[in-house]
């Protein structure tokens, strides 16, 4: 068979098949204090997370040290940095109630508050974890990646236009110390987990169905 047929590249395709960029999902975060669990509630247990629209699954970099002789630079693996990216950052529509955002603003003054000029100023523990996941067509998770020593770094803006009738978003950027692949999530079927797209707004629904609305009645639940 020709190297580079169209045979021989269907067949390759067809054993590997390609990763989607829509096939990232985050899993769950760990951080601790009243905000960490927040943080977590809202994001995991709420599925919060439906509303993550773009994150990355992040690199490492081997730096080089260059050693000259005669003319001649040689190379040599040196140190290892986890940055590309560092901060790691995650886009998210932001949802009607604000629930979301409240919580990741207060894991922000969580971690440095000025008003009190305390905050968790400590290298974050190993356990301060964001897991993300990698899926097949199937959903099942074949790739699981913990980010460790995690901190809330930045949570930007949201703009408004008043011109307009489309959706806000803003990004949150975590910053962390390495990354390592977790195994005890892969193999896992997202499909038979109990979270699923419908739990998730009927969530939300849930929290607002007793306010007021202009017809006087509650969100209904879906």
């Amino acid at each position: 068979m020709a190297l580079g047929s169209i045979k021989e590249a269907y067949n390759v395709f067809q054993q590997h098949d390609f990763s989607r960029s829509f096939q990232l999902r985050f899993l769950d975060i760990s951080v601790p204090g009243i905000a960490g669990e927040q943080v977590k509630k809202e994001l995991v247990d709420n599925n919060g997370r439906y509303y993550i629209t773009t994150m990355v699954v992040p690199g490492r970099t081997v730096q080089n040290v260059d050693v000259p002789y005669q003319g001649f630079q040689f190379k040599l693996p040196g140190q290892v940095s986890y940055d590309s990216p560092n901060p790691w950052s995650i886009n998210i529509r932001t949802p009607g109630d604000y629930l979301v955002r409240n919580a990741l603003e207060q894991l922000s003054f969580q971690t440095a508050n000025d008003e009190t000029a305390c905050g968790s100023f400590n290298l974050p523990c190993k356990n301060n974890i964001i897991t993300i996941g990698v899926l097949n067509p199937k959903c099942e998770i074949i790739r699981a990646y913990d980010l460790v020593g995690v901190y809330v770094q930045n949570i930007s803006e949201i703009s408004y236009n008043q011109e307009n009738m489309e959706g806000t978003s803003f990004t949150a950027a975590f910053q962390y110390q390495y990354w390592r692949p977790n195994t005890a999530y892969q193999g896992k079927d997202l499909n038979t987990a109990p979270s699923n797209l419908d739990g998730a707004f009927a969530t939300f629904a849930n929290q607002l169905q007793n306010v007021n609305t202009d017809c006087g009645v509650g969100i209904p639940t879906v």
